[in-house]
């Protein structure tokens, strides 16, 4: 709300305004402020001496408080945590903020009344230590230096699940007690770390407690334990165990009539219930699921979507309950994850556990660990053999799916004039991995806890400029024996006090985080020799001491990236593990034409092969000189390219699907059980 201030006739000086002059001149501010604001308050010179009030008071500051709203409401505005109605301008404030020495008051432009505001506390004796890792909450407390200083101070990165974050609460009782804050803190760093939750008023204390994946805190700063906020936050706890435990003992009761036989009839009806656990780890496994489910929808089988809503949320044994007890799922579907590491999932469930790491890094006990009812959905179709020396059941091991995306999400767009110039290009490649000084430097931090770091550290360095020039002229290595010889070579040459157990332990990671990014950039760094107009999308290629000038940064998954593709001539695919990537069916589904890295079938853990024939419906190159043959001919026979992509769109849409996968999953997992069933009956009879 703007003040309409007459301009002041300088010629009639009042005895009040010779009053209000020698009491600035004297330096006594806070006696000049508090008397404006009493001859503001007067009807008939009230304007007067409010202009003098803010010539002296607000003016000289306005620009700040300006600037520092504005930026303060744009990233709040942007802040997953903060959901609060800002209003657009100061100007719509009905209230002035004056600065007298250190002090801001607050000056209601209506009633012309004032009140100190507290920036910072006066005499803040607030004992603000916490232990690291706790959950702090801080109710109307406006020292925000201090609660940045314990933001930092309370700060606990977790190490296994580094996108986990503690919440750090901060509650008003309104949104207007925060307004005159917003115009003079930065509050850009305090929300860098997205950890910070702002709570305004009950009602939106209560919902966002009510909701079961949020954490509770463990320390209530700045209230006494009979606040009400206190105890509104405790009968929100009661409310949510009380639930738990009734649905628990539900869930036990329905789960306990339910049969191998039940299951069968389920599947069999081609419509059981499902319940799908993505986490946060990956954002890829998550679209994964996402796909999935959205296949689900389409072939009308009724499913479920348990995920965590953000960083600052836990999935806990109450959701898992909670949606039991609603639903009751026939089929547990997570990625990576065995129904013993979920003990809340009942035993006479189906569980499938959708398997994308690489089976060396699966415990060789998994196996014994599981039950009849535990199926392994087998991603990498070409290497079963790795679970079966893991003790898995072949009985239980179901090939596929492999991942597929959504054609509804991936297809061709059109595209305006700026996405082509913005997207456009002959060559692109998408990956957050493909540095290989990176790649290094994260295989070294491994290390770093080994007391005999100094040593691995000269090992592996050397055999990384090895493998880079090896890699470079085109000798590659796949597996972890002749990685394991490498490693062996340069550990004769630098005569290193190295037994074979400590190359033995860390080869496989070495392969992982720094031969597989290697192989990454090196096709990559040969287009660059030629001079080919390319784009890389993903974080990988930013910092990269070759290939930065080509950095595009990240291709949200989804119509962007679809549109990315469809805006590029070919895309090259350097996964050295699968050729039956993602990627794959992505390019061909938005337009483009996918050129893969040949991975030796031996080596290949899903071969793309068996569902698309190369130079019919996918390209490979074989070698750096391939790889230039085969760019050329289909930069410059178009048609030629295009027929390729048409080709094998037409395969994937009507076969290589997860319409197409899923239905024939779960009859096999059917007829694997009706197998259970009949050789349970034959034991029953034989006893």
């Amino acid at each position: 709300m703007g003040i309409d201030i007459p301009a002041q006739n300088r010629s009639e000086i009042t005895p009040e305004q010779k009053k209000v002059n020698k009491m600035l001149k004297q330096k006594r501010k806070k006696e000049a402020l508090t008397y404006l604001i009493k001859l503001c308050q007067d009807d008939v010179s009230a304007k007067l001496y409010e202009e003098i009030l803010l010539k002296e008071f607000y003016y000289p500051h306005a620009a700040s408080y300006r600037a520092h709203y504005e930026k303060n409401r744009r990233i709040l505005g942007e802040y997953p945590y903060f959901r609060a109605e800002l209003s657009t301008e100061v100007s719509e404030l009905d209230f002035l903020l004056l600065k007298c020495d250190e002090e801001y008051y607050k000056y209601d432009i209506l009633t012309k009344k004032m009140e100190k505001i507290m920036f910072p506390h006066p005499q803040d004796t607030l004992n603000t230590r916490a232990e690291e890792g706790k959950v702090i909450f801080l109710s109307n407390y406006y020292h925000f230096k201090k609660i940045f200083k314990i933001e930092i101070e309370n700060r606990k990165d977790n190490k296994i699940f580094p996108w986990m974050k503690d919440p750090l609460y901060l509650y008003y009782d309104n949104i207007a007690l925060l307004l005159p804050y917003m115009q003079c803190f930065d509050f850009s760093l305090l929300l860098k770390s997205e950890r910070v939750v702002f709570l305004f008023g009950k009602p939106e204390l209560s919902r966002w407690f009510e909701n079961i994946q949020v954490k509770l805190p463990d320390v209530y700063l700045n209230l006494d334990d009979n606040d009400d906020i206190i105890q509104t936050i405790m009968t929100i706890k009661l409310a949510n165990d009380k639930e738990y435990w009734e649905n628990k003992r539900k869930v036990s009761e329905y789960y306990s009539d339910l049969s191998k036989q039940d299951l069968y009839n389920r599947l069999i009806s081609g419509k059981p219930r499902i319940v799908f656990f993505t986490g946060l780890a990956s954002t890829a496994t998550q679209y994964y699921i996402r796909d999935l489910a959205r296949a689900c929808n389409r072939l009308q089988i009724p499913n479920r979507v348990i995920r965590e809503q953000g960083n600052l949320f836990r999935v806990t044994s109450g959701d898992l309950f909670r949606i039991l007890n609603d639903f009751h799922p026939d089929i547990f579907i997570v990625i990576n994850d065995f129904r013993y590491q979920h003990p809340y999932i009942p035993a006479n469930m189906l569980y499938f556990n959708w398997a994308m790491d690489p089976y060396e890094r699966m415990s060789y006990d998994s196996a014994e660990k599981t039950t009849d009812l535990d199926f392994i959905l087998d991603i990498w179709i070409s290497n079963k053999q790795s679970l079966l020396t893991r003790g898995h059941p072949e009985e239980r091991i179901i090939e596929g799916p492999i991942i597929v995306p959504d054609a509804e999400l991936f297809r061709e767009y059109d595209l305006s004039e700026e996405e082509q110039r913005e997207y456009g290009c002959d060559i692109c490649l998408f990956s957050n991995s493909g540095n290989p000084k990176e790649g290094l430097e994260n295989f070294l931090k491994t290390l770093r806890d080994s007391p005999i770091y100094s040593t691995l550290e000269k090992l592996y360095t050397a055999a990384y400029e090895g493998l880079y020039h090896r890699f470079y002229a085109g000798d590659w290595l796949y597996s972890d024996d002749e990685y394991r010889t490498l490693l062996e070579g340069y550990r004769q040459e630098y005569n290193l006090s190295l037994i074979d157990e400590h190359i033995n332990a860390t080869v496989s990671k070495f392969r992982e985080l720094v031969g597989w990014v290697i192989m990454r950039s090196i096709p990559m760094e040969w287009l660059h020799e030629k001079g080919y107009d390319m784009k890389l999308w993903g974080k990988a290629w930013l910092n990269h001491p070759t290939l930065s000038k080509y950095a595009q940064g990240v291709a949200e998954n989804g119509e962007k990236l679809a549109k990315v593709i469809k805006a590029s001539k070919i895309v090259i695919g350097t996964n050295s593990v699968a050729s039956a990537h993602p990627r794959v069916f992505e390019t061909f589904l938005s337009g483009g034409l996918y050129m893969g890295v040949n991975i030796p079938a031996q080596h290949d853990y899903a071969d793309v092969r068996r569902f698309l024939e190369e130079d019919k419906e996918i390209v490979f190159f074989y070698n750096k000189e391939d790889l230039f043959r085969k760019v050329d001919y289909y930069l410059e026979n178009e048609e030629r390219r295009k027929e390729v992509i048409k080709n094998s769109q037409k395969k994937i849409r009507s076969k290589v699907n997860y319409d197409t996968f899923f239905p024939q999953i779960l009859a096999e997992v059917a007829v694997r059980l009706k197998r259970q069933i009949d050789r349970d009956r034959e034991t029953e009879v034989k006893i």
